[in-house]
This record gives structure tokens, sequence and C-alpha cells, in this order.
């Protein structure tokens, strides 16, 4: 019995000193308990006693597939916050006492208490630096939404058409095919058929972002949302939010940003120029309505080389019979008039076809998303209550003489605007003449081109003066939809600034051999203006163009963009505190009005407004006057390939990241793109009736009346062109084919499946929502 004692008291000893050099081996019991331990540990350390999970913050991968999740760690990963979880930033003013640490006395910190204990109570996430050595008058709290608590609410909000999924689509080899299944709405017992985002989860962060304002705002009770006040206790148009921070409880509140998304985006979009735009993660991180511009802004630069090249070969031609005529007019200039027209009109049918495959694509094409009425028109004193007979519900209405009267008044004035403007830019061509008369013939080009450089300077100036008049002028209107809003103002600052931006260059072409301004003569000699209209088609669009350069390095230099510095900060910065600082201090994208007017807090209602209209004015020029210098659509091509990529810095690193849009199209832009293509061929044979001669090397027996006859049946010849060709809009039938493919597997799915989870045995084994029903 002592020998078996001593034997098995050695082959224990053994047994244990073994098992200390391979801990892996330990008994399963007793890994259990040591990971049990640690994760105890770890939780009291954590803020708010939030019990952190183990994850692997997820890196990006470098390729043309767009991004993508990296692998994570198999065995023994770091504890750390799951990066996976998007976060929403609430700012917090902070008193005096709070900074000296006196929490009874500080009232700021009962303010910020019982909003924070509501939102754990819904089962909301919330960190926060205790410490607040940050900043000593903000207190920045993170939010986020559990991914367990993600399927509750993407379900509510999918009844209310406000998320969609896409579903698992996979080739014969049941390889997954990326991008490739429909859009459905989210149904948690249909989990296993949805397809991952490129961060790796199940909901993208813009929808998580989503849900969190959709639960802040307790857009639905059913929803269950922290109820950071109660509905009745808001002003009439202010949602919860709005009201919290009219209230001055909270300072600000807006998405932050996925740090590997927003790496992989910077690098593989702001800083390329020579590959696609990944527009499958830019609708995924910021929406459709965002990707809907990129979109636009993109197909705008692969269809501007055509006019470009062509352009060359117009100007080498040019340059070629410019020895035998002695004038930049020659055959080619009518030409190539004709050809910008039709590129015109098929520039504006490819869009309109382009949008129908997106809207295929993307799930949009049945979105009728119903508006909420604006809190500035709610609030407006012309605003009042009245029973809607037909959905017997008390609605807002406007005084019905005051929204009437409101837009004509303000016509008036726009249309006072714009005869301030034709005077002015007629007032400058008059100084132009007569300083080129006066100094004579050796100075007067010299003086046409810094006259010409002082209206393109106005026109940038006058541009941007208006934006913020007529902005204030819509205000007044009291509009009661955003759309309606966004409509009224892009109408007034369309308006304006076609005259404004051509009104100049249309002076010279058409106006100034047949008009007497005030009484003075200002024709072109021998009545031909098309050199000196050339001259200052260019010099406009690169004063124009150099604006936005300017504008530019303005911004650089007074707030220098180093995000690989912003990287190596996040790394010591685990709280994202520095980073929710930095976001605070950008203005907003949003067009809708989470901001009230009267904290100072940064806000631009503009949304993606300004983007597009910039945009629209540029092509402008060579829609309207490509044709008096072929190569001004290279020029636009050159700017193009920067400004494309300007403006995705712009949205990425210069105002905070906006909240998720859901777009079936770009809105009341596609009228103005109509307007715009008309104005473009009825531009183009005004330079060929008026301006150019060109066409009399073709018919040199015709006289001035059958030149203006000519062009005015090319011109109605060219709009019947248009017509026809809009009739004829279709998608292309495979694109159309693949959607209704997977409409039809969308519905086999909803239909064979259960639609009560609750109506079988199902226990969820997996954080993935893997069912196991008892099946052997």
């Amino acid at each position: 019995s002592h020998r078996s004692q001593d034997m098995g008291r050695l082959v224990k000893q053994v047994w244990v000193e073994w098992h200390k050099q391979t801990p892996s081996r330990l008994p399963l019991k007793m890994m259990r308990n040591q990971k049990r331990s640690e994760m105890g540990n770890l939780a009291s350390e954590t803020p708010s006693g939030f019990k952190a999970l183990k994850h692997v913050k997820a890196k990006y991968k470098d390729d043309n597939d767009g991004y993508q999740a990296g692998n994570l760690k198999a065995q023994n990963p770091d504890p750390v916050f799951p990066v996976t979880l998007a976060a929403y930033a609430m700012v917090f003013a902070k008193d005096q006492e709070w900074s000296d640490g006196d929490d009874q006395n500080s009232f700021a910190k009962k303010i910020y208490w019982p909003l924070a204990d509501k939102l754990r109570s819904s089962d909301m996430i919330v960190r926060a630096d205790e410490t607040d050595a940050t900043d000593g008058e903000k207190h920045i709290a993170l939010v986020y939404i559990s991914e367990k608590r993600q399927r509750t609410v993407a379900e509510h909000m999918s009844n209310e058409n406000l998320l969609f999924v896409r579903l698992k689509e996979s080739d014969d080899e049941d390889n997954e095919i990326k991008y490739g299944g429909g859009w459905a709405k989210y149904q948690q017992h249909l989990t296993r058929y949805y397809a991952k985002s490129s961060e790796g989860t199940l909901f993208s962060s813009s929808h998580q972002l989503a849900m969190i304002e959709f639960l802040l705002n307790d857009k639905k009770e059913e929803a269950l949302g922290p109820q950071l006040l109660p509905k009745d206790a808001c002003t009439p148009g202010f949602n919860i939010m709005q009201q919290l921070i009219a209230d001055q409880k909270v300072m600000a509140s807006f998405c932050l940003h996925h740090p590997d998304k927003k790496y992989w985006l910077d690098k593989n979009w702001c800083q390329t120029y020579l590959t696609k735009q990944p527009l499958e993660d830019i609708r995924e991180y910021f929406g459709e309505g965002v990707a809907l511009y990129f979109a636009w802004h993109g197909y705008l630069l692969q269809m501007l080389w055509v006019p470009a090249l062509t352009g060359i070969l117009v100007f080498a031609f040019s340059m070629m019979a410019y020895g035998e005529v002695s004038s930049i007019d020659n055959p080619y200039i009518c030409l190539y008039a004709g050809f910008l027209a039709l590129w015109t009109i098929y520039f504006n049918y490819g869009w309109k076809r382009l949008q129908l495959v997106y809207q295929l694509e993307w799930g949009t094409k049945d979105d009728e998303l119903v508006e909420e009425d604006r809190s500035e028109f709610v609030q407006d004193p012309h605003t009042y209550k009245k029973l809607n007979s037909n959905t017997m519900k008390e609605e807002f209405y406007s005084d019905p003489l005051f929204s009437i009267g409101a837009p004509i008044a303000s016509a008036i004035v726009v249309c006072f605007f714009i005869a301030v403007a034709v005077v002015l830019y007629m007032g400058l061509e008059i100084a132009k003449v007569q300083g080129a008369a006066s100094v004579g013939a050796g100075g007067a080009l010299a003086v046409k081109i810094v006259g010409t450089v002082v209206q393109a300077v106005l026109i940038c100036v006058l541009n941007s003066l208006s934006e913020m008049v007529l902005a204030a002028l819509t205000d007044w209107e009291n509009w009661k939809t955003m759309k309606l809003y966004d409509s009224a103002l892009v109408a007034k600052l369309f308006a304006f600034g076609q005259v404004n931006s051509y009104f100049a260059l249309f002076f010279v072409a058409v106006l100034a051999n047949n008009l007497k301004p005030f009484d003075v003569d200002v024709s072109c000699p021998d009545k031909f203006c098309l050199d000196y209209l050339s001259m200052m088609v260019v010099i406009v669009y690169i004063v124009y163009a150099l604006s936005f350069v300017v504008d530019t390095l303005r911004m650089r230099i007074q707030k220098p963009l180093d995000y690989e510095k912003e990287c190596e900060d996040a790394k010591e910065d685990s709280m994202r505190i520095k980073e929710a600082l930095r976001e605070f201090d950008k203005p907003s994208l949003d067009t809708k009005s989470y901001i009230v007017q009267k904290i100072p807090v940064p806000v631009k209602h503009s949304g993606m407004n300004k983007l597009y209209l910039d945009k629209i004015f540029e092509v402008g020029y060579v829609m309207f006057f490509g044709a008096t210098f072929p190569l001004l659509a290279l020029l636009s091509v050159f700017f193009n390939v920067w400004h494309l990529r300007r403006n995705a810095t712009y949205v990425l690193h210069d105002v905070r990241r906006p909240s998720y849009s859901r777009s079936k199209d770009i809105g009341v832009w596609m009228q103005i793109l109509e307007i715009s293509t008309i104005l473009s061929i009825v531009f183009q044979c005004t330079i060929l009736a008026f301006t150019s001669r060109s066409l009399y090397y073709f018919f040199p027996h015709m006289n001035d009346m059958e030149v203006v006859f000519f062009a005015g049946c090319f011109e109605h010849l060219l709009l019947l062109a248009k017509a026809l060709l809009d009739l004829n809009l279709e998608v292309p039938a495979d694109v159309q084919l693949n959607y209704d493919r997977k409409q039809h597997s969308i519905k086999c799915l909803t239909e064979s499946e259960d639609t009560d989870p609750a109506s079988r045995l199902v226990f969820y084994t997996s954080e993935d929502g893997l069912p196991y029903e008892g099946q052997s």
C-alpha cells in the first residue's frame, strides 16, 4: 500500500509538471474556469461595467474586389472591445463641479446619469471616459447596439420599409457570389439566408447607426427604445434628439466612422485616380443617396472622354484649316456643335438607363418612403392643424394665402437678382470695350483678358452669395417636407446660376452684334465674335475650376488632413474620444435637421445639393459653349479626375459621417439635367445661327435669314430625336431578367419558410442564429 501511494504521488507530480509546460492540454473544465476568471477581471476594468467580448480588430485586404473583413484569430484572440459594433457619439456639456470631481453637486452630471441609465436599460451599450481627462468642456458618450438587439430592431425597421438586407447567392459549385443576391426585408428566422456585409457582420455600420437613431428617437414603441423623453414633452415638429439639443441637455449627436472601412475607402477611393470607384462599398457605407451622386459623377467623367477625344481631332483639323482661312472659324465648328448636342442627348438618356439599373441592383425600385413634416414647417406661425377627412387624423397645413403668396414674392426677388446680374455683366462688357478703345490696338487684348478675369471672379462670388440669400428665402416660404424644400431651393439656385454663369458669354455670342446696351456699340470687329468668345470661355472656365482648388487649399491650411496620424492616435485612444472631438468640430452633411439653429454647433443643411449644383454649372460650359473651343472638354476631363476624388475626400474626411439615406434616384436633379439638355441644344444651334459662319462653307449661297431658319430646323430635329429616345427608355433585358429571378427567389423563400418562428421548436445555439431542431 505504501508503494502504491508513493507511485501515485510520483505520477501526480509528473502529470502536474508536464501540464505546466503544455498548458493547452489542460482539461476542458479547468480551461473554462480559467477563461471565466480572465473575463471577470477584464469586465471589472472596463468602463461602465460592460463585459467586453473577445474580438480581434478586422484588417482590410488591399484588392480590387471591394472591402472585405479579414480572418479572425483562431485561438486566444486579444480581448478588446469589438470593432464590429458601430459607434454613435453623444456630446454632453460639463460644468465646473463635474470637472472638479464634485459629482453630487454637478447639475450637468445629474442630466447625464439618467440618460445613460435609460440607454443601458434598453439593452444598449454606453461607453464613456469616466476620467474625463481628454476635454475640459465636453463629455463624450459612445452608444452601441449589441448584435442580439440589432436583429430585433432590424425586423421592426424592415416592417417600416426602412431597412433591407441582401440574400446569399451561390453558384453551381456552392461558392457564394459577391453582391449576387436580391434585397429583402429582414426576418429573424431567415437569418442564415442573408449575406454578410463587407465589414464581416450581418448588418453594416451604416445599418447599425440607423438602428441607433431609430431607437433614440423612439420611432416605434414596439422596438422598446430608451424613451429618453416622453413624446408629449417634445415641441411639435421636434423628435427626441432635437428636443434634447434644444433643451441643452445634449450638445450634439452624430455618427462615427468605422475605423478600418474608412481607412480602406481612403486608400482605395480617395487616393486612387486610375481605378473604378467602389460603388458597392460606398453604398454600403453611406447609403444609396450618396452612392448615386458618385455614380453619376463617375458616369459624367466616363462620358466626357468622348467629346474630349473628338475635340482633340477637331482642334487639330482646325489648326490645319487656319492656314487656309486665317480664322478659327472653319467647317469643323458646325460639325462639332451638332456632335455636342447629340452627345448631351445621349448623356442624359444613358444616365436615365443606368439609374434604372441601379434601382434594380440595389432594390430601390419600389421604394415609396413617406416623408415627415419639417420641424421648421410645424413650428412656423403660418402653419396650423386641421383634421384630414380621408385619414381622420390631425395634420399640419400651411396658410393657403401664404403658401401662394410666398413663392410668388420669392420669384419676384429672384427675377430682381437676375436683372441685377444682367445689368452688371452688360456694364462690365461696356467697360471692356471702352477700355480697349482707349488704350489702342496694342493693349486692347490685355484689357479684355483682365476684364474677363474680373467677370469670372464675379461669377464665383455671386454664386456663393446667392446660396446664402436664396436659402434664407426658401426658409421663409415654409415648405412642408424636405423634398419640397429641396426642389424649391434648387429651382432658385439653378435659375439664378444659369444666368449668372453664362449670360456674359451668351451676350457676346448672340446679343453683342444685335443690341446696343445703354446706347453703346459693343459689337465685335466685322461682326465676328467667335475668337473673342473662345478666349472668354477658356478664361471663365479656368477661373471657375481654380476656385475649387483655392477653396481646397484654404480648407487644408485651416485643418490639415493627416489621416496617418489619426490612425496612430486611434491605436492609443481605445475610447475614440479624440476621434469624436474631431468629428464634433466638423459641419454636418445631413439634410435632416438634427441640429437646432440656436445651438452653437457647426451645421450645413445642404446635403448633396451643393455637390450636384457645382457639377451642373461646371459641365454646363462644355454643353453650351464647348464648340467654341474644342479642347474645353479635355480640360473638363482633367478637372473632373481631380474633383471626383476631392468630393470623395470631402464626404469621408471634411464633414461628419452622414446618416444612412436610402434613395431611388437623384431627385430634382433629374429634372435639372432635362432642362440642361434642352438648353444645350438651343445654345449650340444659336451659336451656329448667330456666332459661327461655318455653315457658309457647306451652303455658300444662303443668306443670314436662311442660316437662322436652318439652325431652327436642326434644333427641332434634335428635340424630336431626344423625345423619341426617351420613349424607348428601358432596362437592359439581362438586368431585368436577373432582377426577376432574384424576386422569384425571395418570394419562394418567404413562402416556403414558416413566418412564425414560435410555431416550431428551435434552439439557437450560435451567434449567427443557426437553428438546431433536435434532428440527428
